[in-house]
């Protein structure tokens, strides 16, 4: 189909509101983990244990998600798994012990999967190099947009009819996204075109063994840390450290998510602009992702101050440095992947980056189990845009299709063979 053509926009639109939903349905946990370890008696760890349950199906599923996604198309993949993914949240309500939970989490993981290498591959296909920081923002803009409304929508919902009732009615409400999918979606002959895109395990090791993709998926777990100790106890910490009861931490956890939704669509705006005008896209790139990470790091002196307006403030300045970063993030893999290969190279950068949502919420948890308080963990987290650093401002050396000799991916065959 077409490149930049309205529909290009309409396709992008759409998966940005799929991002929201799934995001919404992580965010909603997070707002209900307070109540929840009161009725099961669960205590920080084990509350950790549930929020990263999810991470570790999902993560998982990343590879195989982009090698699906490249084979079949965005359209059926990403439709499955919604489906999926939207039962799973609305039989969530039905778990009564810790394991039920998890399990349910779990299979959330499994059904979000396809989610970003979907729109990896679709943002790569669909869209020329200079419109790809926009339509970024523009999915990538439903991570913020899916909590800022989430996390007030399931504080209303817990009050008013309890955990349980909240996780069925956002599940079900979801799958309604499914019936504009499939009507503005790319069929899998727009989108992958014929059986001989199908990638193989040698291709896959070759790609990964590229300097440039390794550093994309080091940097994005240093940003997906942060990120997701926001989306997992944020609610929380504002229960549990400042004192908020569970509505309210609903409506002030919106408050750093609609900075970051605000941020982001401008940033990627402003950074394709200059990319228009003839600068480097590497060097576009990079300096926006380093200020974004300056900003960031206000993650730290939000844990210190004694002003919960303060904290807030401060949250807000660190999300809307993520909300720089983030655009830009989510282009790299579109600007490395070879032709017909956006899904694959997007699954390696989430792959690595969720692996940070794996870790977070557990070293979250347990970190506050042993200090009775959040500061520590909210260190560990301003410390890991460090490694965000190093993945995506000194491994990645420039941001353009890197070279898949057919040499490399032979011999790799042959050594497997």
């Amino acid at each position: 189909m077409e490149k930049d053509s309205t529909r290009s926009w309409l396709i992008v639109v759409t998966l940005g509101f799929a991002v929201a939903i799934a995001a919404m349905d992580r965010v909603v946990l997070s707002v209900a983990t307070p109540t929840i370890m009161k009725d099961l008696h669960l205590s920080g760890t084990n509350a950790g244990l549930l929020l990263a349950a999810f991470f570790w199906s999902y993560t998982l599923m990343q590879l195989p998600s982009g090698m699906l996604v490249d084979r079949f198309g965005a359209k059926k993949v990403l439709g499955i798994g919604f489906a999926l993914w939207s039962l799973s949240c609305a039989a969530t309500g039905l778990a009564s012990s810790l394991a039920g939970l998890i399990a349910f989490r779990l299979g959330l993981g499994v059904g979000e999967g396809p989610v970003f290498p979907s729109a990896y591959r679709l943002v790569s296909t669909v869209f020329s190099e200079r419109n790809r920081g926009l339509a970024s923002a523009i999915y990538g803009d439903g991570s913020k947009l899916g909590p800022a409304i989430g996390a007030p929508l399931a504080g209303i919902l817990i009050v008013s009819y309890g955990w349980q009732s909240m996780f069925a009615i956002v599940g079900l409400v979801s799958l309604l996204w499914l019936i504009p999918w499939f009507i503005i979606a790319p069929s899998q002959k727009e989108d992958v075109g014929t059986v001989k895109n199908r990638i193989n395990w040698s291709e896959f090791w070759a790609l990964l063994k590229k300097r440039d993709i390794l550093g994309a998926a080091v940097g994005y777990f240093g940003y997906l840390y942060i990120f997701y100790v926001y989306i997992t106890w944020l609610p929380g910490y504002l229960v549990l450290e400042r004192g908020f009861s569970t509505l309210q931490a609903g409506w002030l956890s919106m408050v750093p998510f609609a900075v970051q939704f605000t941020v982001a669509p401008i940033a990627g705006y402003f950074t394709d602009s200059f990319i228009h005008k003839g600068y480097s896209t590497t060097t576009v790139r990079k300096t926006a992702i380093g200020i974004g990470l300056i900003l960031a790091f206000s993650i730290v002196p939000a844990a210190l101050v004694n002003s919960s307006t303060a904290c807030l403030f401060f949250f807000a300045l660190s999300t809307a440095g993520l909300g720089i970063c983030n655009p830009n993030m989510l282009a790299v893999p579109s600007g490395l992947a070879p032709k017909n290969r956006g899904g694959i190279v997007g699954a390696i950068q989430n792959t690595g980056g969720n692996l940070g949502g794996v870790v977070a919420p557990m070293v979250t948890g347990a970190t506050y189990d042993a200090t009775h308080s959040f500061v520590v963990a909210l260190a560990i987290a301003g410390s890991m845009l460090f490694v965000c650093a190093l993945g995506y401002l000194l491994m990645i050396r420039r941001i353009e299709p890197v070279d898949l000799r057919s040499d490399e991916v032979t011999a790799l065959a042959a050594s497997n063979a």
